[in-house]
């Protein structure tokens, strides 16, 4: 009788005498992929017999260890193999470049700190359109004076010093006599009693229609902290920029708004680098490679507004201001606040 083994390949052993009435004959060779046939006496369809003899068998060779249990094969190419250390991989920024994306602007107020704001023409025509439709039905029914209470944070309507309506926002309540507001689409503020505050119609709120005055600051320039100094620069942007369009680009972020470049709209020159010609403002130093052309450009120019006062060059009103008492940041830099 004939019975399969269950064991995959078993190596050649000798035959081994099970007693006095068995014998067991173990194949010298197995073919791969079958299990090796064991051979006993007793013919017969008794598979109890059968099972006994290969249990039989298989104490026995366990017992002399004749036939360990098979182990898996083992590739040779992984034997020397070893895993190569990682390499550190070290982040190379890419190098930016200073990004000339001019659009038009209308400036419409200036800030003591010379922050300014300004509205997007493009949309210049949707305003115009919102007004009129908001004064026509402010006209057709007027708000009742002391209606309206206002709280901090809220939209309403207010009435300007030339008797319109416009859209604005409660920045604070003192009393209902002092209440602050800003313009949200023109960026001025103003302190009004509550009887010059409305409602602000749902048809005519930020929903419709964002605010429309967005807030900046000039670019590559530092403020004057003397507070005469700081006026004048003022006085002189108010003069050149407010309430005309000009060309804006952004040139980075900043801590409350955007930090951008303005040129006058018809000769393109650069509002800011004429604050530095005229000895109004200093330059604020940036290391990013990006903006070193227009740095240089601009130290340029406040070194030769140093040098005029030196030589007693007039060539442009108040070219003196900052510089008229030579370089003030070289002793006095930490006193004042100044930064070189």
């Amino acid at each position: 009788m004939l019975v399969r083994a269950k064991a995959a390949q078993w190596p050649a052993c000798a035959a081994l005498q099970l007693g006095p009435s068995q014998a067991l004959g173990v194949p010298q060779r197995v073919d791969q992929g079958k299990a090796p046939l064991l051979t006993g006496e007793g013919g017969g369809g008794d598979s109890g017999v059968a099972s006994s003899a290969l249990s039989a068998a298989l104490r026995v060779l366990r017992k002399h260890h004749l036939c360990p249990p098979p182990r898996p094969p083992v590739l040779q190419v992984w034997l020397q193999y070893e895993e190569a250390p990682a390499e550190d991989v070290v982040a190379v920024p890419e190098e930016k470049e200073r990004t000339a994306n001019y659009k038009a602007v209308f400036v419409t107020e200036i800030t003591d700190d010379l922050h300014f704001y300004v509205q997007d023409v493009e949309t210049g025509t949707q305003l115009e359109k919102l007004m009129e439709t908001m004064r026509s039905e402010i006209a057709a029914h007027p708000p009742l004076e002391g209606s309206y209470s206002p709280r901090r944070g809220d939209y309403c309507l207010a009435k300007f010093v030339d008797g319109e309506w416009y859209r604005a926002r409660v920045e604070k309540v003192e009393s209902p006599a002092k209440v602050h507001v800003f313009y949200i689409d023109y960026g001025n503020k103003e302190t009004l009693p509550c009887s010059r505050l409305a409602a602000l119609p749902p048809a005519f709120s930020i929903c419709a229609l964002p605010a429309q005055a967005t807030e900046y600051k000039f670019a590559f320039i530092q403020t004057p902290p003397d507070e005469e100094a700081r006026a004048d620069a003022v006085d002189s942007i108010v003069r050149d920029i407010q309430n005309t369009q000009c060309l804006l680009n952004v040139e980075h972020p900043g801590p409350t708004c955007p930090h951008v470049t303005l040129q006058f709209a018809d000769s393109q020159g650069d509002v800011g680098l004429g604050l530095v010609k005229e000895g109004l403002v200093m330059v604020e130093p940036r290391k990013e490679k990006q903006f070193q052309k227009v740095i240089t450009e601009y130290l340029n120019a406040q070194e030769a507004a140093k040098s005029a006062r030196v030589r007693g060059q007039r060539g442009m009103p108040g070219v003196l201001n900052l510089w008229r008492y030579g370089d003030f940041r070289a002793d006095d830099a930490d006193e004042f606040g100044y930064s070189r």
